[in-house]
């Protein structure tokens, strides 16, 4: 029995491996769903981008905010130098004042520290502390008494202003008060009081 070979003729697929269409048919749904995924990232892209540009929009603000925060810090920096330098100018010329007359004192604090002796000082400071007691008592004699009395007229002050209070719009109140207030007030504008011109010269005598 001979046996004919075509070699045209692939033959019946053998068993375990797919045929051409199988394989087509794979490649065909894989490339559909690349492309459909890729379809979808496409149009899903300009969301994407717009949720980017929203958060880089987000990140240009604070980098603003910081940037103003930055230079606000640095106007006052330079602010406190300003008052800093205007400071040591102030002392400077404060320095420049005060060194003349420590130069003119220092030969006078010299001399009285040369004389002054020290059981003097001594002395003098003993005799200011024995007088504290007596001092102290006449404060306490004097002074407290006058304050308590200016502790006891702060209520009548007070009353003091509200009666004046009530007296002005008293006075606001009377009819014509607001016409001669004016003419009060014209009168010490002008010195003189409202409505009074220059002097009318008096007619000429006829002589016959």
């Amino acid at each position: 029995m001979s046996e004919r070979h075509d070699l045209g003729d692939p033959g019946p697929p053998s068993h375990g491996q797919p045929s051409l269409t199988a394989l087509t048919s794979d490649f065909i749904r894989q490339s559909v769903m690349v492309g459909m995924e890729t379809t979808n990232q496409l149009v899903g892209l300009p969301l994407r981008m717009l949720r980017l540009l929203e958060q880089l929009e987000l990140v240009l603000g604070g980098v603003r905010e910081v940037a103003d925060n930055v230079n606000g810090l640095a106007d006052r920096a330079n602010y406190l130098l300003d008052r800093a330098e205007a400071v040591v100018d102030d002392a400077q010329g404060a320095t420049s004042t005060m060194t003349p007359l420590v130069d003119v004192l220092r030969p006078t604090v010299q001399q009285l520290t040369a004389e002054l002796d020290d059981d003097e000082v001594r002395a003098a400071l003993e005799h200011l502390i024995d007088q504290l007691p007596d001092l102290i008592a006449l404060t306490a004699e004097h002074s407290v008494p006058v304050m308590n009395t200016l502790q006891n007229l702060g209520p009548n002050i007070a009353e003091l202003v509200g009666v004046t209070k009530d007296v002005r719009r008293a006075l606001i109140g009377v009819p014509g008060m607001k016409r001669l207030r004016n003419r009060a007030g014209a009168r010490r504008t002008t010195g003189r009081p409202p409505g009074a011109g220059a002097a009318i010269d008096p007619p000429p005598t006829r002589t016959e």
